[in-house]
């Protein structure tokens, strides 16, 4: 039975029907003979209104025009048309209606509890899914969820709500979202070549539905005939699913997709039916169907050319994304701790709430990909400042607290490193020093007494504050250990590191450069080299491509050297060579610097962009051949064909052959290329359709190159490249000891040195650290662990306290059947963890 409208209002707007019916004769829709004798197609029909909150406008005409606007007209055409179902995403403007229209927020929420307007998606906001952490992908859900059942009656969104996504799927998404809760997968672009219904399913088994809608999200009626037909074909299923409503801008369904849908019924052998995601789905979930499987990404294409530019557009929303997602997570884990051990406790649970809500919604999949205004890219930057203070503030709040709880009655100023890991790290940390007398000489001495290596790097104007940076080793798991300034002289440690004009030995390796950059990295161990002609090189090419593609034309431009290389740092602690060059307006300051005792070689980058229709590259070509290319992913990893054409990835690539490799880690960067034993990284790029000034200004970026024997896997580069991103964090203290007056602990005093939690692995970890969501007692304490090498493990996880009970739950920490049995043992649990799984922990003291 074809669609036939049923108004509830009769005051037909003749204008729009007139219209339509014009554009239909003069371009009629053509019926092959088989369409006209074909039994009709029943096609499900989903009115949506996609609103992107910035894209050609900023986040204050989506704020204060159309979301209210959307839904004021949403709602009357639901009153008009009897048979429309609405579904809608975003928690972001359900907030923001019942914050500013409470009336029309009331009159949503009926139409929701009427089963009329499906609440969808789940997330805070329809977020990209290449670039943000495996964290902040579950965070989308986590505050979404809290907002959601609080606010508008309903307990789970089982349906992942992303029709716009362009920068490709990530192979782990399944394994996050079904985390989650979510079942189904809703998306309109970049679908497998050979797939239009299908299990989606990550490296750990974990699995959803996920459905490509047929043609784009705001359908073109005049070629969706065809488009569903080819979905039919592809699919082999022969009820799909269209989502119809003016979108972008907002709008949703109206008086135009009605009348379109019945002249399409009364042209075509097509009955369109209204119907519920929900409902549509169970359909699916019951029909007697054997969905095909995608076990791998998809959406990729290093090639093409499309979309390869989100991976650097906008580089500086992208560094501050990873810079603050980092500070936030480690942030959480030590107020977490922190809070457990105040005299009267209290989690700042507003503020931790107020910063992920700020971080996710520019993890918006026009915001972070770079696809976004000048004005636009502005109010992000205004927000990351804001984010920046909330997180420093909770982070000092929280190291305050651990820090009060020490026993610091030592000779000597307390200077206190802290591990954000769960497993100890030893690494070069700065830290500031600042003295009321200062002495002529002082040393460092670790919580033993011994001697520290270190180098003073800055000092104040009055010489009273210097920065140091020192040798911090064997720093306990999600711990501290506590060093000292004291006012004498002792003798550092030797260490073995040897320069002269061009060269650099410790012993590990030995580095050697030239104008261009870095010649040699040999191996001692080994007995290998690594450089195949010159690494760390400048590549400027052009770009003429847009905000979202590169379209490189072959062209190479010369960077001219603006001062020769030099050592601009030696001490027995590191040594740091600068090279400085320039094209045009534009000028690029490379770091590198190898320590004593360090198997990572150091990079840092300062550029001032000024380069339009241009792309900045890094290369570094290796000896290697033969080899694997894998990348690191949100929460995963992926292992892929080497290629000329650009991929993305997060924390860092590497690049291995049977016996040995050599990763790339990075604190901000997203697109890398490795083809033929180079692994190449992009910096920084100049296209103006969007922003006229995209990037233009300062940069500055780290990234660090580790030559190991085997692969990433024996080299543990996954827990080298959460280091390089959550680095050790030293804090001075007062002297003072550690017990206090109050209702928890109170006659606890914390030793030199502590670990509060801790796993015995190295290839699981914690990699999150909270109270409850929205709870302001650290009572229970909710744990993520990940498994990062794709390996089964038996995990022993230490605990600070004897724990009354261990249960496993979903990332929105609710409760789950046990996957595998949980063992408590005094102040640990023990299970195991399969291979490549995320796994979520609800422990009560």
């Amino acid at each position: 039975m074809n669609l036939k409208l049923n108004r509830r209002n009769d005051s037909t707007v003749f204008s729009i029907q007139s219209v339509l019916i014009l554009i239909f004769l003069i371009f009629p829709f053509k019926q092959s003979q088989s369409q006209e004798k074909r039994q009709p197609t029943d096609v499900k029909v989903i009115g949506h209104a996609h609103m992107d909150p910035v894209y050609r406008w900023r986040w204050n005409e989506i704020e204060n025009r159309e979301i209210s606007k959307t839904f004021s007209d949403v709602l009357k055409e639901l009153d008009t048309y009897p048979e429309l179902q609405f579904a809608q995403s975003y928690m972001l403007y359900y907030e923001t209606v019942q914050n500013r229209f409470p009336k029309l927020f009331e009159k949503v929420k009926q139409r929701i509890s009427d089963k009329r307007w499906s609440v969808v998606g789940g997330q805070w906001v329809e977020t990209d899914e290449t670039l943000p952490s495996g964290e902040s992908l579950i965070r989308q859900f986590l505050v979404g969820r809290d907002y959601y059942t609080k606010n508008l009656g309903i307990k789970n969104v089982t349906i992942a709500w992303l029709p716009d996504v362009f920068t490709g799927h990530s192979s782990t998404i399944p394994k996050i979202y079904a985390g989650c809760g979510i079942k189904n997968y809703v998306f309109s672009r970049e679908a497998p070549k050979d797939k239009r219904i299908f299990w989606w399913e990550s490296a750990d088994g974990s699995r959803i539905l996920a459905y490509k809608i047929p043609g784009h999200y705001i359908p073109d009626y005049k070629i969706l005939p065809g488009q569903v037909e080819e979905w039919i074909k592809i699919s082999g299923y022969n009820k799909p699913l269209i989502a119809v409503g003016k979108g972008d801008h907002g709008g949703g369904p109206g008086e135009t997709d009605m009348r379109s849908l019945e002249l399409l019924s009364n042209e075509f052998p097509l009955q369109f039916k209204f119907i519920s995601p929900e409902d549509y789905f169970n359909e699916l979930n019951q029909a007697d169907f054997n969905w095909p499987v995608q076990n791998k990404e998809f959406g990729y294409q290093p090639n093409g050319g499309q979309w390869l530019g989100c991976y650097t557009s906008q580089a500086k929303i992208k560094k501050q994304n990873r810079r603050l997602e980092n500070q936030l997570i480690a942030a959480e884990k030590f107020s977490a701790i922190g809070t457990m051990h105040k005299g009267k406790p209290f989690y700042p649970r507003e503020d931790f709430l107020e910063a992920w809500k700020i971080l996710l919604f520019n993890q918006f999949h026009d915001i972070i990909p770079g696809t976004l205004t000048g004005l636009g890219a502005n109010d992000v930057f205004k927000d990351y400042n804001k984010l920046e203070q909330i997180s420093s503030e909770l982070l000092t709040a929280g190291l305050e607290n651990i820090g009060n709880r020490i026993d610091t009655e030592t000779d000597g100023i307390p200077l206190v490193v802290y591990n954000p890991h769960s497993w100890e790290v030893s690494q070069f940390v700065d830290a500031e020093v600042s003295f009321v007398k200062r002495p002529a000489e002082f040393s460092l001495k670790d919580s033993e007494g011994e001697s520290i290596l270190y180098s003073i790097i800055k000092e104040s104007e009055d010489k009273q504050t210097v920065t140091v940076s020192m040798d911090a080793t064997n720093i306990p798991a999600l711990g501290y250990k506590v060093y000292t300034v004291t006012n004498e002289k002792t003798e550092m440690p030797k260490t073995d590191i040897d320069v002269t004009e061009n060269q650099i030995e410790n012993k590990f390796f030995v580095v050697r450069w030239n104008d261009e950059g870095v010649t040699n990295i040999f191996n001692k161990k080994l007995q290998k080299e690594f450089v195949n002609g010159v690494a760390n090189t400048l590549q400027l090419f052009e770009d003429n491509g847009n905000s979202w593609s590169l379209k490189l034309t072959g062209k190479k431009y010369p960077v001219n050297q603006l001062t020769p290389p030099r050592i601009i740092f030696s001490s027995p602690e590191k040594v740091t060579v600068q090279w400085e060059d320039y094209f045009q307006s534009s000028k690029f300051v490379r770091y590198m610097t190898v320590y004593a005792n360090s198997e990572q070689i150091n990079f840092e980058m300062e550029v001032d962009w000024h380069s339009h229709n241009k792309i900045l590259r890094l290369a570094f070509p290796t000896v290697l051949a033969n080899g694997q290319a894998c990348y690191d992913q949100a929460y995963g990893y992926v292992q892929r064909e080497e290629t000329e054409g650009e991929f993305p990835a997060q924390k860092w690539v590497d690049y291995s052959e049977k016996n040995c490799g050599i990763s790339l880690l990075n604190n901000g960067k997203y697109g890398f290329t490795i083809n033929n034993g180079v692994l190449t990284m992009s910096i920084v790029r100049g296209a103006r359709d969007m922003d006229p000034r995209m990037d233009e200004g300062k940069h500055s970026f780290k990234y660090a190159l580790n030559v190991h024997e085997g692969d990433w896997r024996d080299a543990n580069i996954p827990l080298r490249a959460w280091e390089f991103n959550q680095p050790l964090i030293a804090k001075q203290e007062n002297q003072h000891p550690g017990e206090i007056s109050g209702w928890t602990y109170s006659n606890l005093s914390f030793p030199l040195e502590k670990s509060f939690f801790g796993i015995n692995s190295d290839h699981v970890i914690i990699s999150s650290l909270k109270t409850k969501q929205d709870a302001y007692e650290t009572n229970p304490i909710i744990l993520r662990i990940i498994e990062t090498e794709g390996s089964d493990e038996n995990v022993t996880v230490r605990l600070p306290y004897e724990a009354k009970s261990v249960n496993e739950c979903n990332h929105l920490e609710e409760p789950i059947e046990q996957r595998s049995e949980i063992k408590t043992d005094s102040t640990q649990f023990h299970f195991t963890i399969g291979h490549d799984q995320i796994r979520t922990f609800m422990i009560y003291f």
